[in-house]
C-alpha cells in the first residue's frame, strides 16, 4: 500500500538566528571569536573566521586550526601545537566575548514576517550552532522585542551541530512536526542550507544579511551599488550551489518564496 500523499499547509519554518533574525553579518560573532584568539596571541583573518561559520563553535575554532598561519602563530606564542584542552579553553572565552558584544536587535523585516506567519498558522522554530548560554540569552531579547518561536535548539542539545540534520528534528519532535518535507528552513550560511537539505526540508537560503555577504548593516549601506550588488550575487551563488531551494536578499523576500512552497505543498509535492 502506498503511503498517503500529504496535501496541505505549511508546518513550520525554522530559522537560524545570527545573519537571519539579528547580528547583521554575523558580526558580532565574528568579533567574538576574532577576541577569543587574539587574547591568546593568535590573529586569524577575516576569511578564517567567516570560513565555516554556521557549524557549532568549538568546529568552527577546530576550523581555524587547519589554516597553517595560524598553527604557526600559535606554536610562536605558546610553544607547541594546540590541544583539545586549549579549544575548550576558547571556546569559554568566545562564549564570554559573544554575551558581551553582539547585537541583538531584531533585523529589519522580521517581525513583520513572524507577524505573517503566526495569522497563517504557520509555527515558528530556530536551531543555532551558538552555545546554549547564547542561545538563551538571543531568546530572552527576541522575546522582548517580539519574536516568539515555539522550540529552539543548538548543538548542546543534539550533541552535533550543522550539517547534520539533529536540532532540525529536534525542533520537530518537540513540536510534533510531520511530514518533514512541509517545513521550511531559512538560513545564511552553507551550513545553514545543509542543515535543512539534511533534514529533508525545504531550504531557503539569505544572502545579504549574513556570513557569506560579511558586512554590517551599517557598513552595507555606505558599500557603492557595484560592490554591493557583486558581494549579494556572490553570496547567492554559494547558498545555491550548497543546494538551496530558494535564495533571497532578505528576510522579507520570503514572503512570496513562502507562497510558493504552499502551492506546491497543496499539489502533493514536498521538498526534496
Amino acid at each position: 500500500m502506498s503511503a498517503k500523499i500529504y496535501r496541505g499547509p505549511i508546518q513550520a519554518v525554522i530559522f537560524d538566528w545570527g545573519g537571519t533574525v539579528t547580528d547583521h553579518g554575523c558580526e558580532g560573532a565574528v568579533q567574538a571569536m576574532r577576541s577569543a584568539m587574539q587574547e591568546s596571541g593568535v590573529h586569524p583573518t577575516e576569511g578564517d573566521l567567516r570560513r565555516r561559520m554556521g557549524v557549532a563553535k568549538l568546529e568552527q575554532l577546530r576550523g581555524l586550526f587547519e589554516s597553517e598561519a595560524v598553527r604557526e602563530a600559535w606554536v610562536a606564542r605558546h610553544g607547541r601545537a594546540a590541544e583539545e584542552r586549549d579549544l575548550s579553553y576558547l571556546h569559554e572565552r568566545y562564549i564570554a566575548f559573544e554575551l558581551q558584544t553582539s547585537s541583538r536587535d531584531l533585523l529589519p523585516g522580521v517581525l513583520p514576517l513572524h507577524e505573517f506567519l503566526r495569522q497563517l498558522g504557520v509555527r515558528v522554530a530556530t536551531t543555532t550552532s551558538q552555545p546554549r548560554p547564547v542561545l538563551e540569552q538571543m531568546i530572552d531579547f527576541g522575546r522582548r522585542q517580539g519574536f516568539t518561536p515555539e522550540a529552539s535548539a543548538c548543538p548542546d542539545d543534539t550533541g552535533i551541530g550543522r550539517p547534520a540534520p539533529y536540532m532540525c528534528y529536534q525542533v520537530a519532535t518537540r513540536m510534533r512536526l510531520h511530514p518533514l518535507g512541509a517545513c521550511i528552513k531559512v538560513g545564511d550560511t552553507v551550513a545553514d542550507v545543509e542543515e535543512g537539505r539534511s533534514a529533508g526540508m525545504w531550504t531557503i537560503g539569505v544572502a545579504e544579511t549574513g556570513n557569506e555577504m560579511g558586512t554590517g548593516l551599517a557598513s552595507l549601506s555606505q558599500l557603492p551599488e557595484t560592490e554591493r550588488k557583486l558581494r549579494a550575487a556572490n553570496a547567492r551563488t554559494r547558498l545555491k550551489a550548497a543546494g538551496a531551494h530558494f535564495v533571497v536578499n532578505t528576510l522579507p523576500d520570503c514572503l512570496p518564496v513562502f507562497e510558493r512552497i504552499q502551492q506546491q505543498l497543496l499539489r502533493g509535492t514536498l521538498a526534496n
